[in-house]
């Protein structure tokens, strides 16, 4: 292969592999803030709690943990599909080009994208009846999950 065909490949590995990252940056932001904002609601959050759930400030934080779990996730799964082309053609000799360049930057737009548009969807008031929130039962607590505070 020439230098150039390497630095195509490299280029195609590393974009990818950012777009992982920054799938995970997003995710780590959100865990970051999640755990900043239950410091300072502290023993507070059983009375907040509706509240807080409905602000945007949540729905923020919870696109923001969706698009870049979708990111990561989508990534992945692209690389996965390359990976495994290259594979079952390595005695082969292919022409890497500029398409290729193009093909791989329009599959990151399309993957970031689709995770915002997927992620924005449910949390629009157009379809706020379509999408459950979530769901609690009084006092049964075999179908949602315990919270470690005293409420």
């Amino acid at each position: 292969m020439s230098r150039l065909q390497n630095n195509t490949v490299l280029f195609r590995d590393i974009l990818l592999i950012t777009l992982i990252a920054f799938g995970d940056l997003l995710v780590g932001l959100y865990l970051l803030s999640i755990a900043i904002i239950d410091y300072m609601k502290g023993p507070k959050y059983c009375q907040e709690q509706f509240q807080w759930r409905g602000s945007s400030w949540c729905l923020l934080l919870g696109s923001i943990s969706s698009i870049g779990s979708q990111v990561s996730l989508f990534t992945m799964t692209i690389l996965s599909v390359y990976r495994v082309y290259r594979i079952s053609n390595i005695f082969q000799r292919t022409s890497i080009s500029a398409k290729w360049w193009l093909v791989t930057l329009a599959f990151c737009l399309v993957i970031v994208l689709t995770s915002i548009v997927i992620s924005v969807i449910p949390v629009m008031s157009t379809f706020e009846d379509f999408f459950i929130n979530g769901l609690g039962y009084k006092d049964i607590t075999s179908f949602v999950g315990m919270i470690n505070k005293h409420c």
